[in-house]
C-alpha cells in the first residue's frame, strides 16, 4: 500500500457562473463527482434568519411584520459549517485523481443545484456523486432534484448531518448574487409580508423515505468518544483495517442525525456515546441507505467539524464517493501529510493536471493548466459571478478552525 505522498500542483476548479436560465453542462467529458458549496446555509447563518429567530423567540403574536429584513436578505457564497471539507479538498487536491482512479471533480456553488445543474438538458444525471456539507436549507427544487439524482442511480454523500431541515426560495439577479427568503422550517413560515410559527421539519416523511434519518438535535460539549466499526459493510471493515474498530476521534458534539428508516439501510459505523443514557432511541451512525436506483451515505455528525483531524472520516468519505463510481472502497490512504500521527514515509512523485469544464446557457468556463484557488479564510468570497474561483496549492498544510455558533 502506497502510504505517503505529496505532490506540489497547481490545480484549478471550475464553477460554473450562476445564471436565470437554466443551467446546462458540457455533456463530452463531465467530472463525474461534484462537491456543493452551502451558500444557502451559509447566508441563513450570516447577517439573516437567525437575528430574526433570536428576536421573537418568546414572541406570541400570530403574525409577525417587524424584523422581516432578515428573512429576505442577498446570498452570500461561502462553505458555512462545511468549511472544513472545503479545507480537506484544498489539502488533498493532487491526491483525488489517485483516489478516484482518474474520475475528475469540481465544485459547484448551491445556486447552481438550485437552477437544475444535476442533470443534463436531455434529462439524464450530470454527475454519478454529488458531495453536501451543511445543506440545512434548500430550495424546493432542489430538494426534489436531490432525491431524483438519487432515484435516477446517482449516489449522494451527506457529510453532514441536520440537512434537508427548512426550504427557502431563490431569487437570482442577473448583477447581483441574487436573494434569499425563507419559505418554511425551523419553526417559522414567511410569505413575503408576515412570519408566523410553523413546522421544525420541513420535510420529515419524505427524508425518513428516501435519507432514511432526520436531524435529531443541537449541543455543545463532549458526547461522543469515538466511532466503533464493527459492521460487515465494506467501507466500515476498510476502517477497522486501518484503525481498528473503535476509532477515537475528536468529534464531541454539534448536530447529528438520528436513523428513522432501517429498511434498505446498512450501518457503516456507531458514534459512540460517552454517556449512552442520552442515545436516542433510534441509531446514530454512519450508513448507506438505498433509495431506488440509487444510494445515500450518511456520516450521521457534522464531520466536516473534524474532516481535517480524523483520518477515519476521509476514509468514510472516501470510499462512499468510492462506491458511488463503481470502485472498491478500500484505498490508498493518501492523507499523512494532513494527518501526521500517522506518517509513515513520504515520497515524490510526478504532477499531473486535472481539468473539467462547465457551461451555463450563455457562458462557458474551462479550466486550464494553473490559476489559483481561495484559501477559504473568508466564505463569503469564495466565487465570484462570472470569474473562477482560485488559488495555487503549494503544500499541503491545513490549518482547521472551527467556528462558533
Amino acid at each position: 500500500m502506497n502510504k505517503g505522498i505529496m505532490f506540489v500542483l497547481l490545480f484549478i476548479i471550475a464553477v460554473p457562473t450562476v445564471s436565470a436560465d437554466t443551467v446546462s453542462l458540457d455533456e463530452s467529458d463531465p467530472p463525474r463527482v461534484a462537491f456543493i458549496m452551502p451558500t444557502f446555509s451559509n447566508t441563513a447563518y450570516g447577517v439573516a434568519f437567525y437575528n430574526f429567530y433570536r428576536l421573537h423567540a418568546d414572541d406570541n403574536q400570530t403574525y409577525i411584520t417587524t424584523d422581516l429584513q432578515y428573512l429576505n436578505v442577498t446570498v452570500m457564497a461561502g462553505w458555512s459549517w462545511s468549511k472544513g471539507l472545503d479545507q480537506f479538498l484544498k489539502a488533498t487536491i493532487d491526491v483525488m485523481p489517485q483516489l478516484f482512479e482518474g474520475g475528475k471533480w469540481t465544485v459547484i456553488d448551491e445556486r447552481n443545484v438550485a437552477l437544475g445543474a444535476l442533470f443534463f438538458e436531455n434529462g439524464s444525471r450530470a454527475y454519478d456523486v454529488v458531495v453536501c456539507g451543511f445543506i440545512e436549507y434548500v430550495t424546493a427544487r432542489e430538494y426534489a432534484d436531490y432525491k431524483r439524482f438519487v432515484a435516477t442511480g446517482g449516489t449522494l454523500v451527506l457529510n453532514d448531518a441536520c440537512n434537508f431541515l427548512a426550504e427557502v426560495a431563490y431569487y437570482p439577479c442577473a448583477n447581483g448574487s441574487g436573494y434569499l427568503s425563507l419559505v418554511n422550517g425551523h419553526g417559522w413560515a414567511f410569505n413575503g409580508t408576515h412570519a408566523w410559527r410553523s413546522v421544525y421539519h420541513r420535510w420529515p416523511e419524505e427524508n425518513r423515505n428516501w435519507v432514511g434519518s432526520n436531524y435529531w438535535r443541537w449541543w455543545g460539549g463532549t458526547h461522543y468518544d469515538g466511532f466503533d466499526a464493527n459492521t460487515t459493510h465494506p467501507i466500515s471493515e476498510f476502517i477497522c483495517s486501518q484503525y481498528g474498530a473503535h476509532v477515537s476521534g475528536h468529534y464531541g458534539a454539534h448536530e447529528e442525525n438520528k436513523i428513522e428508516n432501517m429498511t434498505n439501510t446498512r450501518i457503516i459505523g456507531y458514534w459512540h456515546f460517552v454517556d449512552w443514557a442520552e442515545a436516542p432511541n433510534e441509531l446514530v451512525a454512519a450508513y448507506q441507505h438505498n433509495y431506488l436506483q440509487g444510494s445515500v451515505f450518511h456520516s450521521g455528525i457534522m464531520a466536516s467539524e473534524v474532516l481535517c483531524k480524523d483520518a477515519f472520516l476521509a476514509s468514510f468519505l472516501i470510499g462512499a464517493i468510492r462506491t458511488g463510481l463503481g470502485l472498491d472502497a478500500s484505498h490508498d490512504t493518501l492523507y499523512e501529510e494532513m494527518y501526521p500521527a500517522i506518517t509513515t514515509t513520504t515520497t515524490t512523485t510526478t504532477t499531473t493536471t486535472t481539468s473539467a469544464t462547465i457551461t451555463t446557457s450563455n457562458t462557458t468556463i474551462g479550466t486550464t493548466s494553473s490559476t489559483s484557488v481561495s484559501d477559504g479564510t473568508d466564505p463569503s468570497v469564495i466565487v465570484l459571478f462570472g470569474t473562477l474561483a482560485g488559488a495555487a496549492v503549494l503544500g499541503l498544510v491545513v490549518v482547521v478552525t472551527r467556528r462558533k455558533q
